[in-house]
């Protein structure tokens, strides 16, 4: 294990909110090289989880839930994400003068430079575990303090349609071998501005092949394209550190 941040302040810490400059110190502990903080351990418990190879990263990343997987998906293919990491580190905090932990679901790195910490739940009620809240609601607090973003992303807005099913095709052709002429059309297409994903397509060949052409090139980052409402014909494409993507999850912690 490597430090990746020392003490840290938080921002906004006094008498106002409740918060002493002892509850709102963190540490965050990271491996040097970016492996998750958490080892996978199944045991006897019926818990799906796996590895996604992302090619995005040119590496494994695990998941511990479907929820978890399906994140991954919305990373890989979304082109506001350059880079992301499962279990990126753990926040090592203290709670009204008690130590406690917090190790997040999902780092995202954007094309502005943003990072962007997620946590990944099944549903989320804050009123039904106030110590669980608080504690994320402190995490956010940290790393706010950092100048990055903390999102809690649920079941139903991973699922949200028709952008999920669109995702989830998308990923499944994301391994194809990125054929040069497609990619020089493409680029010629994008070289004087954004266009639309009907044009874009009129130069690809038919599906799946180009299906699986215009996957390759988002993954690998030659196209970004605007999935936010799946693969509508308007939908916008643009090279993909030209235009100001949405991001994959939008329900930031306040």
């Amino acid at each position: 294990m490597a430090n990746t941040g020392a003490i840290i302040a938080a921002r906004g810490v006094g008498p106002d909110n409740g918060v002493t400059a002892i509850d709102a110190s963190a540490e965050i502990v990271a491996f040097s090289d970016g492996s998750p903080v958490r080892l996978r351990q199944n045991g006897r418990l019926a818990k799906p989880m796996g590895l996604e190879f992302s090619v995005k990263t040119g590496d494994h990343v695990p998941w511990e839930s479907r929820n978890e997987q399906h994140a991954l998906w919305h990373a890989e293919m979304n082109s506001g994400v350059v880079s992301y990491r499962a279990q990126p580190h753990t926040l090592r905090l203290v709670m009204e003068g008690r130590r406690a932990s917090y190790t997040p679901d999902l780092l995202l790195e954007g094309v502005d430079g943003a990072i962007d910490i997620v946590e990944v739940k099944d549903t989320f009620e804050e009123k039904k575990d106030p110590e669980y809240t608080d504690k994320l609601n402190r995490a956010d607090i940290i790393y706010h303090s950092l100048g990055w973003s903390f999102t809690i992303v649920t079941k139903a807005e991973l699922e949200a349609e028709p952008a999920f099913s669109e995702v989830e095709l998308l990923h499944r052709y994301r391994k194809a071998a990125l054929q040069i002429d497609h990619m020089h059309a493409a680029q010629a297409v994008l070289a004087t501005g954004p266009t639309t994903l009907k044009a874009l397509r009129r130069i690809l060949p038919p599906d799946p092949v180009g299906l699986a052409q215009l996957s390759a090139m988002i993954v690998h980052r030659i196209v970004g394209v605007d999935l936010t409402n799946g693969l509508a014909d308007d939908a916008v494409v643009a090279l993909p550190d030209a235009w100001a993507w949405p991001k994959p999850f939008t329900r930031v912690v306040h």
